[in-house]
């Protein structure tokens, strides 16, 4: 058994201010390659960078609040206990249309990679 703290982790923020925490994954407290979880808060009124990935495959667990979630162009209306499937391609984000922002899970396949994080400028 392994314990992770949410308290012992740095998060890392972008350009969009999302906060994400990589709790099991490629370098994190708990390595692992074959998948990853990260909790990622985004706080209110907060739209995330448009992505998508060329090799990853993403769930997306919502732990808190509620938001938007846009993948391909279609928006996902979501709240605690929904979860979203985004499949390798899909360009996608996350937004925050209320005062309280919210949370949710980013469980990776394979492990998250900052390579395999594609903007189209």
């Amino acid at each position: 058994m392994k314990l992770v703290r949410l308290s012992d982790i740095r998060p890392f923020s972008g350009q969009d201010k999302c906060e994400t925490y990589e709790l099991i994954g490629k370098g994190a407290a708990v390595e692992r390659r074959e998948y990853s979880v990260a909790k990622t808060v985004v706080p209110p009124h907060t739209k995330a960078v448009e992505h998508y990935h060329d090799h990853t495959e993403e769930l997306y667990v919502v732990t808190g609040g509620s938001g938007t979630i846009v993948v391909d162009g279609r928006s996902i209306d979501v709240s605690v206990g929904d979860t979203v499937l985004i499949e390798i391609g899909e360009r996608h984000f996350a937004m925050s249309n209320s005062d309280s922002g919210f949370e949710f899970l980013a469980i990776s396949f394979p492990a998250y990679d900052s390579g395999d994080f594609i903007i189209d400028e």
